[in-house]
């Protein structure tokens, strides 16, 4: 069993009473309030800070409402401050400010103090009053800085006046400027230190001194490159830039005094612009004393950069009187188209062309082309009158000349070509009657060559061409027959007019150029191609023909006879035993 531990008490027993000892002593003379008063004081004190806490709590939330404008229209603390700032008077700011608050204030007496005691009104008096100081001082600093801005607008409005008067009446008004601008900012109130004026006053002469400087490099350089010392107030390098400017503007006035005789006219041809080129590489500028002499007192690299000058200037006016001399050209191709469509339709297809209507439409020719137009059709008049004319339309020949047409090797109806194959060059009005029929030589005049410059209309018909040469072979017919078919030219011609027709009919309609020349697609215009082809009786009579003839030939090998119903194609019939026997036999011949 554990062991109870036993304690031994360390006090003693006494009789005394038990009691509670106090510091606490009353002197017997003093009464009750003079023992209790410092308990008192210690009640009232705290009594006092708790009202004090209160009213500042409740002042805080008064005060905190007469921040925003009021509901009868008393402006707020804001907007008193805001419109103080914007005031650029500073003393009628600050009355304004003053005015404004104590409106303010009065508002607020009557309309939020009444329920207040005395405590929250002194408090909220005192918060109103330390808060307005506080938005006044700020409302004030915003006045001046707006006084210094306004001032500062009308210096700044003094010296760009200046400015420009010192622009118009040059170097001699500079003394006057900087004296004006001197006695405009000694009248500034807002400068009160003498470094700030002497700053300001730097910066407005210089302003002035480059807008001067700039005018002169420009319209009389050489006067600012004598007066540059008299600029007191620019750096080194405001300097340099205005003399660099200076020194651009003569070089570009030299560059145009040399290169004068190459100003392009109305009649500058290429040879005077040469010539005027060629004036200024030898430095002979064709015979002009003056330029001779200005020429030898320029630097090296002056004489270089007009030199380079003048070479953009040739290159620029050959490649304009190029365009010109194109120009006119297309416009007399133009003019001769129109003056060869006129024969056309108003002679009956050229039927009674006469030396008389000719010069009536012509008159007197104002240069080769039109002299070489006006020639060609005098040939073709003669041709006509003396039955030299053959109205005969070879296809092949024409297919060729359209090609070149839409491929840009001819341009018009009067400079001569070569096609392959040929030897002599004509152009498409001297080939009218010997290949080119009325009726092909009016095609040319009245829809190719009037459209050739029409991009989208040189596209669609190169298409077109191609699709018609395609199918070219499918209307000739069999190879072996093609120099005996005397249908082949005309159903050659009148499937192209075919073609040519339906597809102009289909951009007018605004069909697409490659849906209608595709043979899948349902607006293909070629569909009626079968009925070019060759007739098989006529083939049939042509061989049969072509072998009645050879029967009557002595000492001629003869193929054998075309028999219609022993050969079912004409393939059949060259691709025949019979026909191979006849064509080895020819050979050992």
């Amino acid at each position: 069993m554990p062991k109870i531990p036993t304690f031994k008490s360390q006090t003693t027993m006494t009789s005394a009473s038990p009691n509670v000892e106090s510091n606490l002593s009353i002197n017997p003379s003093d009464n009750i309030y003079t023992a209790t008063k410092s308990l008192t004081d210690y009640v009232a004190n705290e009594y006092v800070k708790e009202a004090k806490l209160e009213a500042d709590n409740k002042a805080t939330l008064a005060l905190n409402e007469l921040f925003i404008n009021q509901q009868d229209g008393t402006k707020g603390l804001y907007s008193i401050q805001a419109e103080t700032k914007t005031n650029s008077k500073p003393l009628e700011a600050a009355a304004g400010f003053d005015d404004g608050v104590n409106k303010l204030w009065n508002y607020a007496k009557t309309n939020k103090l009444q329920n207040f005691n005395n405590f929250t009104q002194k408090a909220l008096e005192k918060k109103f009053y330390a808060t307005a100081g506080l938005f006044k001082s700020k409302a004030l600093l915003g006045s001046r800085t707006e006084q210094i801005l306004e001032t500062k607008k009308i210096t700044n409005d003094v010296v760009l006046k200046e400015s420009l008067a010192l622009v118009l009446n040059g170097m001699e008004y500079l003394p006057a400027y900087k004296n004006k601008i001197e006695a405009r900012l000694n009248e500034e109130s807002s400068i009160t230190e003498k470094g700030v004026l002497k700053e300001e006053l730097k910066t407005a002469l210089i302003f002035g001194e480059i807008q001067l400087g700039n005018s002169l490099a420009t319209e009389n350089p050489y006067q600012l490159k004598q007066d540059i010392s008299k600029f007191t107030n620019l750096s080194l390098d405001q300097k340099s830039k205005l003399l660099a400017n200076a020194d651009a503007t003569i070089l570009s006035q030299n560059t145009t005094f040399f290169t004068s005789n190459m100003e392009l006219t109305q009649d500058t041809t290429s040879k005077d612009v040469l010539e005027a080129y060629e004036g200024i590489i030898n430095q002979t500028f064709n015979g002009d004393v003056d330029k001779i002499k200005r020429w030898q007192e320029l630097s090296p690299s002056d004489k270089s950069s007009i030199i380079t000058e003048a070479k953009k200037i040739r290159r620029a006016n050959t490649s304009e009187i190029s365009n010109r001399n194109t120009a006119i050209l297309n416009e007399q191709k133009d003019n001769s188209i129109n003056k060869y469509r006129d024969f056309f339709n108003d002679s009956k297809a050229l039927e009674t062309l006469d030396l008389l209507k000719i010069n009536k439409v012509f008159g007197e020719p104002k240069n080769l082309y039109e002299q070489e137009a006006k020639s060609q059709i005098v040939e073709l008049s003669t041709k006509i009158g003396e039955k030299e004319f053959s109205n005969v339309n070879n296809y092949y020949k024409n297919f060729n000349i359209q090609k070149a047409i839409l491929s840009g090797q001819v341009t018009d109806h009067v400079t001569p070509f070569i096609l392959d194959g040929e030897t002599e060059a004509k152009s498409i009005t001297q080939r009218v009657g010997d290949g080119v029929s009325k009726q092909e030589f009016g095609f040319y005049l009245n829809y190719l060559l009037p459209n050739i410059e029409n991009k989208t209309f040189k596209k669609d018909h190169q298409k077109l061409y191609a699709r018609i040469e395609s199918l070219q072979t499918v209307i000739e017919g069999p190879s072996s027959l093609k120099y005996l078919d005397t249908t082949l030219d005309n159903r050659l011609n009148n499937f192209q007019s075919s073609m040519i027709f339906n597809f102009s009919e289909g951009l007018k309609k605004g069909y697409n150029a490659d849906e209608m020349l595709d043979p899948k697609n349902k607006k293909f215009i070629g569909k009626e191609w079968q009925t070019f082809q060759p007739d098989k009786d006529y083939i049939t009579k042509i061989l049969s023909e072509k072998a009645a003839e050879a029967a009557d030939t002595t000492d001629v090998l003869l193929p054998p006879p075309w028999n219609p119903d022993k050969y079912k194609t004409v393939d059949d019939w060259l691709n025949s035993a019979e026909y191979k026997e006849y064509e080895i036999k020819k050979k050992a011949q």
